[in-house]
């Protein structure tokens, strides 16, 4: 038996969703991904002071079946895991509804058509990513893998020019249903 000094609970939330690997979806995937740690971090972690952050991570499996995961996970006082948590699913739910075109934290534009994404890291990260030998391994294993050429134009730049904020509303309300499937766990300190 440990003993912890201070009582923490751990939340975790995760949403598995039958859904093709392809290219676009991956890519709405990242951009809804980063939306959510945006919104969480201003949230959960600056309104509520609830805990130090919430992590944010999305993937997506091939084999047996094609499924993407967004997960969810964070610590904090036991006291406000329930209320904490609730927050994740809101801010879920605001997404679906309303989108996150009008959303902004520090002066960062997130989905202003897509505009502040396409200037921001997304293109710049490629551009660069794309002159380094760990880029180039990578796009070659994930060829062979997947059969997908991850250097191609048409499978990120054409995709995310085309982007508008109602693609990012949609796929969170493909993701994020009522056939998902959930994981929904806490984890308290005695």
């Amino acid at each position: 038996d440990i003993k912890f000094t201070t009582p923490k609970a751990i939340v975790s939330v995760a949403f598995h969703k039958e859904m093709k690997a392809e290219p676009a979806n991956i890519l709405k995937a990242n951009i809804l991904r980063g939306i959510l740690d945006l919104r969480y971090t201003t949230n959960i972690r600056e309104k509520e002071g609830g805990t130090y952050g919430v992590s944010v991570r999305n993937g997506f499996s091939r084999i047996p079946v094609q499924k993407a995961t967004m997960a969810m996970q964070f610590e904090c006082d036991p006291a406000k895991a329930e209320h904490l948590k609730s927050l994740i699913y809101k801010e879920i739910e605001e997404i679906k509804a309303n989108g996150a075109s009008n959303y902004s934290a520090e002066n960062i534009q997130v989905l202003e058509g897509l505009e502040a994404v396409r200037k921001r890291p997304a293109m710049y990260i490629r551009e660069q990513g794309v002159k380094s030998n760990k880029y180039v391994i990578s796009a070659l294993t994930s060829y062979v893998q997947t059969g997908v050429n991850d250097t191609d134009p048409k499978n990120f730049e054409e995709i995310l020019n085309k982007l508008t904020p109602k693609d990012i509303q949609k796929f969170a309300k493909s993701m994020f249903n009522k056939k998902t499937d959930i994981v929904d766990m806490m984890f308290r300190t005695k």
